[in-house]
């Protein structure tokens, strides 16, 4: 290969490692040394070099497929889907970041970097069983893959398989003691193990509810029924339902603030599992609180972390609405002086334990969701949903399906709430 084009081709492979964490694979780690020996001609080179990933890919599978096409241009055409990958999966476009994974493999199958992609890409579309299969293959690559034990640990969580997803995040440790959040979430999960081993399970094919049978005997009927209601009510209503068990804990006040460390305000929690404080609930409340950590983990389910927070936390609160909550968040309302069209993207701000401001920013989703189905109705609403589980952003899909953009929608519902809030 020409020296000059190696170099060229060395710097803009080295360049592109600092893309995303994703995009350090073992193809290079840097090291012009480990790039395969390939002539590429100049429009191929500035094709990499300016990121064009597309054009460079059509080139190189063209030198490949001829007679006498070099085999290392393999490396530089998975090179070119790895890149189309990780852009789309920066882009919430997970179907098409595994279809970019996949087709990497085709010609290069042994590198874990790329299953690492490609497990990612498959969680965030809550394909879990898919995952584990790809990070097991990741592991196998590479026994000492610390993301490769860190997302198998997540995906062992959510599945409430909890011995197996903390034994897979001290693995993770061990090869990047510096993650103090995967410590933070593993001395959670072992708090969690340590306080549940005495407890009742009680479980059918669409829950898992854990419990002390001593202090809580009867919760655990009105738990998985008011939970059943959940899954047919608000299936039917969004056409939406989870992917998996979900596992639900229920906890002393004492030992949910210790085991998740949530801010005072909180009455749930969805992380994955749904964790609530029972002891002394009243019916009502309990399935207030239900119903809102179970829409969490629906709209996880359907579009993984794609969901806004403001639109995320506005569905919980309207399908877990009473009376009493929507009174509560005219009132809260009423002492913001004006509400301005940008301020749903700037939810929830840093709220923290800061009971006041969390109870503003909550009612602002409420109110945005409740305005969303009252203009547009929930046959639209499942429409946007479900373009969004498809890959669309909000504002796309919103854009797509009423015809209306988010800065317009944002506009007419801080005018609407403004004059309402002045009326009252």
């Amino acid at each position: 290969m020409n020296r000059r084009l190696f170099f060229y081709a060395c710097a803009a492979v080295v360049l592109l490692l600092g893309v995303a964490q994703l995009a350090q694979t073992s193809f290079s780690d840097g090291n012009c040394e480990g790039l395969p020996s390939v002539y590429l001609p100049h429009e191929i080179i500035n094709h990499i070099n300016d990121q064009d990933w597309n054009e460079a890919l059509d080139e190189l599978i063209y030198l490949y497929e001829e007679d006498d096409g070099d085999e290392n241009l393999r490396f530089y055409i998975a090179l070119c889907y790895k890149h189309l990958g990780i852009d789309s999966l920066q882009q919430n476009h997970y179907e098409q970041a595994v279809e970019f994974f996949e087709a990497a493999l085709v010609y290069v199958d042994d590198d874990p970097d790329l299953y690492v992609s490609l497990g990612i890409a498959h969680f965030n579309k809550s394909d879990y069983k898919k995952a584990e299969s790809v990070f097991e293959k990741v592991l196998a690559l590479d026994s000492k893959s610390y993301i490769g034990y860190k997302q198998l640990g997540q995906i062992y969580y959510h599945r409430n398989d909890m011995v197996n997803a903390s034994d897979a995040w001290e693995k993770a440790l061990v090869l990047n003691p510096e993650d103090t959040s995967l410590r933070n979430r593993l001395s959670k999960l072992q708090k969690q193990i340590k306080v549940s081993e005495t407890f009742n399970t009680d479980a059918n094919h669409l829950f898992s509810v854990q419990f002390d049978g001593e202090s809580m005997p009867e919760m655990k009927n009105a738990v998985l029924g008011i939970l059943e209601d959940a899954y047919y009510d608000v299936g039917a209503r969004l056409k939406a339902y989870p992917k998996r068990q979900i596992a639900v804990t229920l906890l002393t006040r004492d030992a949910y603030f210790d085991i998740t460390g949530s801010p005072q305000w909180t009455a749930g929690l969805y992380e994955g599992q749904i964790k609530i404080p029972v002891v002394d609930a009243d019916y009502r409340s309990l399935r207030s609180v239900l119903f809102h950590e179970y829409v969490h983990a629906v709209v996880f389910d359907l579009m993984g972390p794609r969901c806004p927070w403001w639109l995320n936390e506005g569905l919980a609160q309207y399908y877990a609405a009473t009376d009493n909550l929507n009174k509560k968040t005219d009132l809260t309302l009423k002492g913001i002086p004006t509400i301005t069209d940008d301020l749903l993207s700037q939810l929830p701000g840093n709220i923290g334990n800061d009971r006041n401001a969390a109870a503003k920013a909550y009612a602002m989703a409420n109110s945005a969701v409740k305005y969303l189905i009252d203009t547009y109705g929930e046959a639209m609403l499942r429409l946007v949903l479900h373009e969004m589980a498809k890959g669309e952003a909000f504002s796309e899909a919103l854009k797509h399906v009423v015809g209306s953009s988010l800065m317009e929608f944002e506009a007419e519902w801080a005018q609407a709430l403004n004059m309402r809030v002045n009326r009252s």
